[in-house]
C-alpha cells in the first residue's frame, strides 16, 4: 500500500528552478498560464527561456507532424531571460 501523497502541486518558478539546478537553458510548455507565470522566475535566472508552443492541441502524432513542420520552418531560438511565443516568434 501506498503512503503519503499521491499528487503534489509544483510551481511555475519552482520548475523553472528544477530546470536550471538540472542544467538546462530552456523550458518548452503550451500551458499559456504557466508561461506568464515562470516569466517572473526569469528576473531571478536572467539565461533562461521559457518557450510558450502556440500549436494547437492535436493528437499525438499530428502534433508531432505540426511542430516538425514549423520547426523545419523556423527552429526554437531561446530569448535569455524571456519568454517568447513560438511559431510566431514574439518575445515579451
Amino acid at each position: 500500500m501506498r503512503k503519503g501523497p499521491i499528487c503534489f502541486f509544483v510551481t511555475s518558478g519552482s520548475l523553472v528552478e528544477a530546470a536550471v539546478a538540472g542544467g538546462f537553458a530552456c523550458l518548452l510548455t503550451r500551458d499559456r498560464l504557466f508561461g506568464e507565470s515562470a516569466s517572473e522566475a526569469l528576473k531571478r535566472f536572467h539565461w533562461f527561456s521559457v518557450v510558450l508552443i502556440e500549436i494547437p492541441q492535436v493528437r499525438g502524432p499530428e502534433f508531432a507532424a505540426r511542430f516538425r513542420d514549423e520547426w523545419i520552418k523556423q527552429p526554437v531560438l531561446p530569448v535569455p531571460g524571456a519568454l517568447i511565443r513560438w511559431p510566431s516568434g514574439s518575445a515579451e
